[in-house]
């Protein structure tokens, strides 16, 4: 059995070459999907958005009160929590 190469690259070069197969491409990329969403869902996003930003409000009131007792020196950490903190470390 002989295989012809030439007549697929042939094949190939006419299927790209075909002006239809662009047009049909071409109307497609013009006809933009339109999404909606409920009015629940974007009650729920703006809920959402205000609760992260609280959390990170909130965190960065931890962070800076960590920082000043830093700073300061009074910062302690308890052995127990160093000892737990290495225990679920090796356990994972």
């Amino acid at each position: 059995m002989k295989i012809d190469p030439i007549a697929k690259v042939d094949y190939v070069q006419q299927i790209y070459a075909n002006p239809t197969k662009t047009a049909e491409t071409d109307t497609r990329r013009n006809n933009a999907d339109k999404v909606t969403f409920s009015s629940e869902a974007v009650t729920f996003s703006k809920a959402l958005g205000a609760a992260k930003a609280n959390a990170i409000e909130s965190d960065n009131e931890k962070i800076s009160a960590v920082k000043a007792q830093i700073e300061s020196g009074t910062y302690n950490v308890g052995a127990d929590k160093i000892a737990e903190s290495i225990l679920l470390r090796f356990q994972q």
